[in-house]
């Protein structure tokens, strides 16, 4: 049977005149151009699978996924290590957050009125504390080790990235990725400083979770977008994107760090609203424990001001086996949500 152009409903005639393929469609119905049409169709079912083995699941390649890559190798180089990869799934070894360095809008909140958030950079405080990370960083983790980083994209995140990956050597940095997702919570465009003294006292009252600034975000509006980054993130774990041995890097915002950690461990709003944002470069780490889930550090609990029943839950899953079962919920933490 022929196909005809008009036995196309419009979307795949769309598709097929987008795609140039229109003449592969018949017009005619003699036996020669059945013949072509076939030969062409099967040539076309050729390109097509193999091209969708190089994209991937997701349909698009890993470059242009979520964000955009900024390997320090060549992107021939990127894509022949993402092609060794042997452990396909295997989870990083640590995951690192870390906040950005003093901002000038943390030395002067005047700033915020003339100066979009987004470009806000780094007082000369800030640079000398993203220095002093990396060094501590780097004697952490090693300095034979893969690192990989996410950052957002605002002026102060990427500036402290900046003097970060200057205490790694390039071969060591596998990737790095801008993540709109790991932005500051939007408190407005030009803020007005009374006007936002005004909302933070009134955000005091009403929560800080759901607080929603005027021409701004919510807490809850900030999960929404870190679930997508979280999903993100749990892909690439699954394309092999890490190796075992790799320590992923987060740069990110106070507000957006615990929130990150409110969705990975399956933490309550009122957890949330006991917990507050680490010093300025100060780095919270997630351990990969035997079972292979992630739990914080003593030293992390205590810089994010965790509570005791918090503490309890990250010490037990640091220490228990995949097999074994988790003695009982607490009412801050849900254990089937956390990874």
């Amino acid at each position: 049977m022929a196909l005809h152009h008009w036995m196309l409903d419009p979307p795949a005639r769309w598709s097929f005149e987008r795609l140039g393929w229109m003449d592969c469609v018949s017009v005619s119905s003699t036996h020669k151009h059945r013949a072509d049409r076939r030969a062409r169709w099967e040539s076309m079912a050729v390109h097509a699978t193999a091209f969708r083995s190089l994209q991937g699941q997701r349909g698009r390649p890993p470059s242009h996924r979520n964000g955009r890559w900024k390997c320090l190798k060549s992107n021939a180089s990127f894509y022949q290590i993402d092609e060794d990869v042997l452990h396909r799934g295997a989870r990083p070894k640590r995951i690192v957050l870390i906040r950005h360095g003093e901002s000038e809008g943390n030395v002067d909140e005047f700033r915020y009125t003339h100066t979009a958030d987004w470009k806000i950079g780094l007082s000369s405080k800030g640079i000398q504390q993203a220095k002093e990370t990396g060094v501590k960083l780097r004697d952490m983790i090693g300095s034979n080790v893969p690192v990989f980083f996410y950052i957002s994209p605002y002026k102060r995140s990427r500036l402290t990235f900046r003097e970060i990956q200057a205490a790694f050597e390039p071969s060591r940095i596998r990737g790095v990725r801008e993540e709109v997702r790991l932005r500051e919570q939007d408190f407005g465009n030009f803020q007005k400083r009374e006007e936002v003294i005004k909302a933070k006292e009134e955000r005091h009252r009403f929560g800080r979770f759901f607080y929603r600034f005027p021409n701004g975000e919510s807490g809850a509006d900030v999960y929404d977008r870190v679930t997508g980054f979280r999903d993100t993130f749990l892909r690439d774990m699954e394309k092999g994107r890490f190796t075992e041995d790799t320590n992923v890097v987060i740069c990110t915002h106070g507000i957006t760090l615990r929130t990150f950690l409110m969705r990975w461990f399956g933490w309550t709003v009122e957890t949330f609203e006991q917990l507050y944002n680490p010093d300025n470069c100060e780095m919270v780490i997630m351990e990969r424990c035997k079972s292979g889930r992630y739990a914080l550090s003593y030293e992390s609990c205590h810089l994010l001001g965790c509570p005791h029943e918090i503490i309890q839950d990250m010490a037990w899953h640091s220490k228990a086996s995949l097999d074994e079962q988790y003695p009982g919920p607490s009412d801050l933490l849900s254990p089937r949500d956390s990874i």
